[in-house]
């Protein structure tokens, strides 16, 4: 990996937790709204609240370490790359996948023999909310005839 590339790569991890810790906020404050404001049976009340607690649970391991693979899909056609980080947690802000979850079954991919997989030592990629260290895997895919 090229200085450039690496570099970019820290922009969006950076960019990434920033998106996490955002989402994070925002759920604890709908979590407090859904407490105080809650109109309903209590038992239903309960089932929301639950819901909620466990995806602030998984964004709070997201933060942490919130991908451990990138997928890039190159067009043959003009060579336009289109990536998918991969993680234990998926993370989505609106409508937008910031993180596709392992078990999706797109991120298939990166087990398979389907992908050219490179894999480049990092060292330590050191932002104020991580310290990553170890091997950062991009796997390159390109349509087989």
């Amino acid at each position: 990996m090229d200085k450039l590339e690496f570099e970019r790569e820290k922009v969006k991890l950076e960019q990434t937790i920033a998106i996490i810790k955002q989402i994070l906020q925002d759920e604890n404050l709908d979590l407090k709204r859904l407490y105080n404001d809650f109109v309903g049976d209590r038992e239903e009340l309960w089932r929301i609240a639950d819901r909620k607690k466990l995806h602030i649970s998984n964004l709070e391991v997201a933060q942490d370490k919130p991908y451990f693979a990138r997928i890039d899909f190159v067009a043959e056609e003009d060579g336009k790359t289109s990536t998918i980080y991969i993680g234990k947690n998926g993370v989505m802000k609106d409508t937008d996948i910031i993180v596709t979850d392992w078990r999706a079954p797109i991120s298939s991919l990166y087990s398979s023999g389907e992908v050219e997989i490179i894999n480049v030592k990092l060292g330590n990629l050191t932002s104020k909310y991580l310290n990553f260290e170890g091997i950062y895997t991009a796997y390159h895919l390109s349509k087989k005839n």
